[in-house]
């Protein structure tokens, strides 16, 4: 019984982390090495999810790479919704980029069609990284389950 409790817990949980932490955390750290370029915001705005209470943020921009012109609307890789006092965040994030205004890009030159305005893993990283809590409970209930702690 302990056992399939761990896997209730353990596999949305892996999932859970995979998508909000370790994948944003690679892609920032692999976004350390693109180009910084100059870009436009066409178009910035908060929108909520399908059921109303998740805001998620959208900044559409346009950059030329190499004389090719491309956009965007990922702002950074941590951009999932945001549900209560974090929506906030997204209001700030939309107050700083009107459409108009000229800010920089992070492009990646091995495939130009891939920006990102703000490469940071942090601060929403460690807010990302609520799921790891319930990878260590659910580890920790694996491991019991097997009589190993």
């Amino acid at each position: 019984m302990l056992f399939i409790v761990a896997l209730i817990i353990l596999l949305p949980s892996g999932k859970w982390f995979y998508t909000m932490t370790l994948s944003p955390w690679m892609q920032s750290w692999t976004a350390a090495g693109w180009e910084e370029m100059p870009c436009r915001v066409t178009d910035s705005r908060c929108y909520s999810g399908t059921h109303g209470t998740a805001v998620f943020v959208s900044v559409q921009y346009s950059y030329t790479y190499r004389g090719q012109n491309y956009s965007s609307s990922r702002y950074s890789f941590f951009d999932g919704p945001t549900i209560g006092l974090r929506h906030r965040s997204k209001m700030e994030i939309v107050a700083q980029y009107p459409p108009g205004t000229a800010t920089v890009c992070y492009v990646n030159p091995a495939n130009p069609k891939q920006a990102v305005i703000s490469r940071k893993a942090f601060p929403a990283g460690l807010q990302a990284s609520l799921p790891l809590l319930f990878l260590i409970v659910g580890t920790a209930f694996m491991l019991r389950a097997f009589k190993v702690i």
